[in-house]
C-alpha cells in the first residue's frame, strides 16, 4: 500500500519534511487522574530545518512589524495520502510559547491540535469573567438578583440592644399616651381664644413626639434587624456558555441540563458596599441594582476545574463543542475491537485505591452561618477490610481530598432572637400606635375646625381695620406606620452575617420574575452537600461494589505493543476510549501512541473486573459540633 505523508506549514506545502518525521507519532491520553482529563492530543516535538526554519524565524520577526508574532500559533497540518485517499490525522498549529529550541537554521517546536483539549486548557486560563464583562461579553441582563437578610452569629449583642430598644420605646409610648390623656382632660368646654392657641401648640408638640417615636422605632429596626437586601448572581451554566462563546465554541453538559443543577447559580464574592441611597445609615442595596456584578471572580479555567471537582467530571472537546460529562460517561458504543494479541501479563489498578476520601466545601470567615450550619460542608469515606489475618500487613492506604473552592449558601429557616423580640413589640406597637394616632388625628380634625373659625374671626377683624397679620396654619394629620409586613417573606432567603462575601457561593435557586420572591430552592441543602456529591458523582472512585457499579472501580490493566492501527481506527477512538477486547468484553483505553508511518500503536487498556470483595466503607458527615 503506497503511503505518503505531507506536511503543511503556514498553509504551505513543505518540500522538506521535519527532520524527525519518521518518528512521527500521535498520542491520545485518557488518564482520568491527570489534570487534562480526556482526548488529550499531543505530538512529538518537530525538528524543522532549512526553509521551514526560515518560515518560523520570519513569523517571529514579523511580530515586531505587521505580523501577529509568537503569541499566535503557526498553522500546521499533516496529511496522509494512501492509494489516492487523503487523510488528515492532525490539524493544528506550532506553539512557539512552549519553550522550543530555536535557532537560525534549526527549530524544535511543539505542535498542538486546533480546538483540541490541549488547546482548550491552554486558552481557558487566558481570560477572566471580569474581562468578559469589561468587554461586553457579559452584561447586566445576564444577572439575577438574590435577596438576602443579615443573620449575625452569635446575635447576643443584637438581642441585648433589641431588649434595651424595646424598653426605651415602650417608655416613650407610655409618655405619649399619658400626655394625650392629660391633653384630652384639659380641653375646655367653652370658647377661650388664648386657651385654644395653647392647645394647638400643645397638640403640635404631641405630634412631633409621636413622629419622633415612629422614627425611633424605624431606626432601631433598621440598624438592629436590617431590611432585605440584594446581591447579583449568574447561572453556572451561563458562566460556562459565556466562556466557551469567547473561544468561538459552544458548551454542552447533560449534568447542567437536568434538575436540579439546571438551577445552579454562583453568588460571587463582594467586598465593597456603597452606602444605601434610601437609608443612609446602612450599607448595601435594598433594591435590585445594576451597579453590582454577578459574575464569578476567576478565570474560565478556574471555573472548569471547580466543576470537574464538584461533579467528578471530564471535559471532551469535539467539533468545536466543549462537553462536560461525569468521568465514567461513555461517549458512544465501542467502534474498535482490539486484535487478538497474546499478552499473559496484567496489572491491577491498586495504585488508584484510596483508603480515605474527603469531599469538602469552603467556609466563609466573614459569614459564620457557613460554620454554624456546617452540616453538608464535608463528607468522608473510609475503606477497610472486614476480614483480617494480620493487622500489620493490611495494605489499606492513601488519602484523596476534593476541596471545592465554593462556600455553601445557607437558608433562613425562621426568626432570630432579635427578630422575635422586635416582631412581638411591633405587633403591639402597630395596635397602640394606631389607636393613639387615630385619637390624635380626631383631635386634629376638631382643632382644624377651630382653627378655621379663628382664622375667620381674624379675617373679619381685618375687614373692620384691625389687622393682626396673623393666621393659624392647619395641623397636618399623622400617618399610621405599618410594621406588620416587616418580617414576612424573609424565611427561605439567603442569610449572611455581613454584606461582605469573601468566598464565592454556589446554590440552587428558585428564581422569580419579582426578585423579592427569589428564594434558596428547597433541594439546595441536599443537592449541594458533600454527601450528595459522593452519592451521585464521586462514588465512581469507590472500590466497593454497588448496584450501579457491580465491579466498582476495580480494573485489570494490559499493555500491548505494535497493535495494527490505521487512520480509520484512530478516528474511532479519538473521542471515544471505549473498545471491545478480542473476546467481546468491554474495555477502556488509557493511552495510545500511534506511529503513522508504520501503522501500528502502543496501547494501554483496562478491563472492569472485580478482584476483591473484602472491603467495607465507613461514612462520616460532620455537623460541626
Amino acid at each position: 500500500m503506497a503511503t505518503k505523508i505531507n506536511f503543511y506549514l503556514n498553509e504551505t506545502y513543505t518540500k522538506f519534511p521535519p527532520k524527525n518525521w519518521k518518528e512521527l507519532g500521535l498520542e491520545l491520553n485518557f488518564d482520568k487522574d491527570k489534570e487534562n482529563v480526556t482526548s488529550q492530543v499531543s505530538i512529538t516535538d518537530f525538528e524543522f530545518v532549512r526553509e521551514n526554519s526560515d518560515i518560523i524565524n520570519e513569523w517571529i520577526i514579523k511580530g515586531l512589524t505587521t505580523g501577529v508574532g509568537v503569541f499566535e500559533g503557526i498553522p500546521f497540518r499533516i496529511e496522509v495520502a494512501r492509494n489516492g485517499v487523503i487523510e488528515v490525522p492532525f490539524k493544528g498549529y506550532l506553539d512557539l510559547t512552549q519553550q522550543g529550541k530555536l535557532s537560525k537554521n534549526r527549530c524544535t517546536v511543539r505542535a498542538v491540535e486546533e480546538n483540541g483539549i490541549d488547546s482548550f486548557n491552554d486558552k481557558a486560563d487566558g481570560f477572566s469573567y471580569q474581562f468578559l464583562y469589561d468587554n461586553g461579553r457579559i452584561t447586566d441582563t445576564d444577572f439575577i438578583w438574590v435577596p438576602y437578610v443579615l443573620n449575625s452569629v452569635p446575635n447576643y449583642v443584637e438581642a441585648c440592644v433589641s431588649v434595651v430598644g424595646v424598653y426605651v420605646m415602650v417608655k416613650e409610648i407610655k409618655e405619649v399616651i399619658q400626655k394625650l390623656i392629660e391633653f384630652v382632660s384639659d380641653m375646655p368646654v367653652y370658647y377661650v381664644f388664648s386657651t385654644y392657641i395653647k392647645l394647638i401648640l400643645y397638640i403640635i408638640y404631641l405630634i412631633l413626639l409621636i413622629i419622633a417615636l415612629i422614627k425611633l422605632v424605624k431606626a432601631v429596626v433598621l440598624l438592629i434587624i436590617q431590611p432585605v437586601k440584594y446581591h447579583a448572581a449568574m447561572g453556572l451554566k451561563k458562566h460556562l456558555e459565556k466562556g466557551a462563546e469567547y473561544l468561538g465554541m459552544t458548551f454542552s453538559s447533560p449534568i447542567l441540563n437536568q434538575d436540579p443543577f439546571d438551577k445552579a447559580y454562583i453568588i460571587p464574592e463582594k467586598y465593597f458596599n456603597e452606602p444605601n441611597k434610601k437609608e443612609k445609615q446602612i450599607l448595601g442595596f435594598t433594591e435590585p441594582s445594576i451597579t453590582q456584578h454577578g459574575f464569578y471572580k476567576g478565570t474560565f479555567g478556574d471555573l472548569i476545574r471547580e466543576c470537574k471537582k464538584i461533579f467528578k467530571a471530564k471535559i471532551i472537546v469535539k467539533d468545536n463543542v466543549i462537553y462536560m460529562y461525569r468521568e465514567d460517561h461513555i461517549v458512544s458504543s465501542p467502534q474498535f475491537t482490539l486484535p487478538d494479541i497474546y499478552n499473559p501479563y496484567f496489572e491491577l489498578n491498586t495504585d488508584e485505591f484510596r483508603a480515605n476520601t474527603l469531599i469538602s466545601f469552603q467556609t466563609d470567615s466573614v459569614d459564620k452561618n457557613t460554620m454554624q450550619d456546617y452540616l453538608g460542608t464535608s463528607f468522608q469515606v473510609c475503606t477497610e477490610p472486614p476480614r483480617i489475618n494480620n493487622l500489620n500487613m493490611v495494605l489499606m492506604k492513601g488519602f484523596e481530598e476534593t476541596r471545592i473552592n465554593f462556600a455553601l449558601a445557607k437558608t433562613k429557616t425562621g426568626l432570630t432572637t432579635p427578630e422575635e423580640i422586635m416582631s412581638t413589640f411591633l405587633e403591639l406597637f402597630n395596635t397602640i400606635a394606631g389607636a393613639v394616632i387615630t385619637a390624635v388625628n380626631a383631635i386634629i380634625e376638631v382643632l382644624n375646625t377651630v382653627i378655621g373659625i379663628v382664622n375667620g374671626i381674624l379675617s373679619k377683624l381685618a375687614a373692620i381695620g384691625i389687622k393682626l397679620n396673623f393666621q393659624l396654619p392647619e395641623i397636618p394629620t399623622v400617618d399610621t406606620p405599618d410594621f406588620s409586613n416587616k418580617y414576612k417573606n424573609r424565611v427561605g432567603m439567603l442569610k449572611l452575617e455581613k454584606d461582605i462575601i469573601s468566598v464565592n457561593k454556589i446554590c440552587i435557586l428558585d428564581v422569580s420574575q419579582d426578585p423579592k420572591y427569589t428564594k434558596i430552592h428547597d433541594v439546595n441543602d441536599l443537592a449541594f452537600s458533600a454527601h450528595y456529591l459522593w452519592d451521585t458523582f464521586h462514588f465512581i472512585n469507590s472500590f466497593i461494589p454497588s448496584d450501579d457499579k457491580p465491579n466498582a472501580n476495580q480494573y485489570y490493566k494490559y499493555s500491548y505493543d505494535k497493535v495494527p492501527f490505521t487512520f480509520d481506527d484512530y478516528e474511532k477512538v479519538k473521542n471515544n476510549n471505549s473498545i471491545f477486547m478480542p473476546n467481546g468484553e468491554d474495555a477502556l483505553i488509557d493511552s495510545i501512541k500511534w506511529n503513522i508511518w508504520n501503522q501500528w500503536a502502543q496501547m494501554d487498556v483496562r478491563v472492569n473486573r472485580l478482584y476483591t470483595n473484602n472491603l467495607k466503607a465507613t461514612f462520616s458527615e460532620p455537623d460541626g459540633k
